[in-house]
């Protein structure tokens, strides 16, 4: 069985992202390619992660089971 977890507050305006808690591990699923993704993950400093960036429209069950 696998578990998603999904923030239940969203923080938003100047300095959010410095002010906000991140988890150390992550599944972080995104468009943006790696390099820029890497940048964003050491300013939330979240240092265990797997990165998932081949994001498609309406993804197939297949598709699902490879990311977990």
């Amino acid at each position: 069985m696998h578990t998603v977890r999904i923030p239940k507050i969203i923080n938003f305006g100047k300095n959010a992202l410095s002010e906000t808690q991140f988890p150390k591990n992550a599944l972080v699923v995104t468009t943006a390619p790696p390099e820029v993704s890497s940048k964003w993950l050491a300013k939330m400093k979240i240092t265990d992660y797997m990165l998932y960036d081949k994001v498609e429209p309406e993804p197939s069950i297949e598709t699902v089971n490879k990311v977990m």
